[in-house]
């Protein structure tokens, strides 16, 4: 788990320990209101409405914290999407307040309830779009910085594993060195789906290693390797022959290029917007833009495209 998942909960138990601390406001002025839509909002509304999004927000943390299958990670993205409309309640009540105001000056002025109820609801509509959109916008930068955090947890966890292996093939524990190796293998492609954004459920590693050859990240030898070292660790875990030396070797070997071909996964699709390896791309030297081989297919003039959108040479 790192910093930032360890501090979501905390933080949001501490907002509603303020707004308990606060309660005793809200019980004696709870009932000052402004009217909008002839709907009385009370101070006491806006306190509880806040309380229930900021306790849903740290329900459906705690179930995002339970583990990694998809439904977890559904749960923690709920979770980011509640807590950022928690936080936009103040706010948002708040504009609110002046546009109640502004409807009182017009009924006193121009005597058309349907002229201002009309109004009313337009100014209504716009602040609830704008506040929306916040609420999306940090939700989404949640859930973005989510996503780098697991990220950088899956890139210590596979030099973990990597050293690790290194450091039992020098201690001539060739079986365990093989099996870490191969961990990392698993490490580094997971951590390779996460960062080209690809939503996958949980599959055993012969898929993973099919969409990874799907997508261009590995090539066929590469591949084919990869399979032959996991038969070798499969060895080594289910029978009592002892791995040898040179099958350690070449399993640390073979899995050190596999992981360093996946993290060169570092450029993205101009089309698609999907992150690619460098040898899945096609660069233009004019306008300095990559193109997956996908995307090139379907637009094979897509260079003059490019530049006819107004990409600068």
């Amino acid at each position: 788990m790192g910093d930032f998942s360890k501090i979501k909960i905390p933080f949001s138990l501490a907002l509603l320990a303020a707004m308990f601390a606060i309660s005793p406001l809200i019980q004696k002025y709870g009932e000052v209101n402004y009217a909008l839509f002839g709907l009385p909002i009370t101070l006491y509304f806006i306190y509880l409405l806040f309380c229930i999004l900021l306790g849903a927000s740290v329900y459906f943390y705690a179930i995002g914290l339970v583990g990694d299958r998809p439904l977890f990670d559904f749960a923690n993205k709920v979770g980011h999407v509640v807590y950022a409309l928690a936080l936009i309640v103040p706010p948002f009540f708040l504009v609110l307040y002046p546009i109640s105001i502004l409807t009182v000056i017009l009924i006193a002025a121009f005597k058309s309830s349907f002229f201002i109820k009309t109004v009313e609801f337009f100014a209504s509509a716009v602040t609830s779009f704008v506040a929306g959109m916040i609420a999306y916008k940090i939700s989404r930068a949640f859930a973005t910085r989510d996503r780098k955090e697991k990220i950088d947890r899956l890139s210590d966890q596979e030099n973990q594993l990597l050293g690790r292996a290194r450091q039992l093939f020098q201690q001539a524990y060739y079986d365990l060195a093989v099996t870490e190796s191969w961990k990392a293998v698993e490490v580094a492609l997971n951590k390779t789906f996460e960062t080209a954004g690809i939503r996958r459920r949980r599959q055993p590693i012969n898929s993973l290693l099919d969409l990874a050859k799907k997508m261009e990240l590995l090539n066929s030898r590469q591949i084919e390797e990869l399979i032959s070292i996991r038969q070798v660790r499969n060895t080594a875990v289910h029978t009592e022959r002892k791995v040898t030396k040179d099958e350690a070797q070449r399993a640390l070997s073979v899995s050190e290029k596999a992981i360093a071909a996946l993290d060169k996964v570092a450029d993205r699709c101009y089309f698609c917007g999907n992150l690619f390896p460098s040898s899945a791309l096609e660069s233009d030297d004019v306008t300095g833009a990559s193109v997956c081989k996908a995307c090139a297919k379907k637009n094979p003039d897509w260079k003059e495209e490019l530049i006819a959108m107004g990409m600068d040479p």
